[in-house]
């Protein structure tokens, strides 16, 4: 994790002086142009301290409609009860294709994605604990200045059996001037099995048992077109404010 990070930081230092045709990176309706890498690592953490996650993703507009992806993450959890099976975790590995279906030049724009995870229980040589098949659609208005785009996507965690989850809402971003803008959305989670899901995924799948409504609040400085860092904040309000821990992360995104 830490040898991927570093590229990036790297990778920055080498182009921070690009600049893109296509709308800037850390947009929820981003990808890029054909014969264009792309690269996020975000580093997360709760307010109580607790729970600590790595992850970057790697992206490669390789036509121009289609783009492939492969992510990672691993994760760090201190508390009496851990969220996953250990303390020190694996957490998944995935690959991922995304098709835009509209953009013929005009405002609106929109993709259809799919991808496919690992998820691995650290406490056995990292066996598989199951697979996290997501099917997605994005659909939204982008202009210089402003973009909102509405998002749904279901998944399916499967190992000796299958389990349904879904999700949908809106994104945004809003520019304020050249180099900031501010970056969010809401997502409301659906619960589509009635299983005990705590009990056969862990604590992974059981966010879903709650039919949650997920806030997510960012703000991020652009270097270039291409290149940004970013602050967010995210939280589970379904219960209440003061109920589930708040996550802050920050982000680091470039294309090259």
């Amino acid at each position: 994790m830490k040898k991927l990070a570093l590229t990036s930081l790297l990778a920055f230092a080498a182009v921070s002086s690009a600049s893109a045709a296509n709308f800037m990176i850390g947009n929820p309706m981003y990808r890029p142009d054909k014969g264009v890498f792309y690269n996020e690592t975000t580093f997360t953490m709760d307010n109580e301290l607790e729970h600590y996650a790595l992850g970057t993703e790697f992206g490669y507009g390789f036509y121009d409609w289609w783009t492939v992806s492969v992510a990672t993450a691993g994760s760090y959890d201190s508390s009496d009860m851990p969220r996953y099976s250990t303390k020190w975790n694996w957490d998944y590995v995935e690959l991922g294709l995304n098709y835009r279906w509209f953009d013929y030049g005009n405002e609106w724009k929109g993709d259809i994605y799919g991808t496919v995870a690992q998820a691995y229980d650290a406490r056995d040589n990292l066996t598989i604990q199951y697979y996290d098949w997501t099917v997605g659609t994005r659909y939204g208005y982008v202009v210089d200045g402003f973009s909102l785009n509405a998002v749904a996507e279901a998944h399916n965690y499967s190992l000796n059996r299958h389990a349904w989850g879904m999700e949908a809402g809106l994104e945004g971003q809003v520019w304020l001037g050249h180099h900031f803008n501010i970056v969010g959305g809401v997502l409301y989670g659906f619960n589509l099995d009635h299983a005990d899901k705590n009990a056969y995924y862990g604590g992974d799948y059981g966010y879903y048992s709650s039919d949650p409504i997920n806030v997510k609040l960012g703000f991020n400085y652009n270097f270039c077109k291409g290149s940004y860092v970013g602050i967010f904040g995210q939280k589970n309000v379904r219960s209440g404010i003061n109920v589930d821990p708040v996550e802050f992360g920050a982000k680091f995104g470039i294309q090259f």
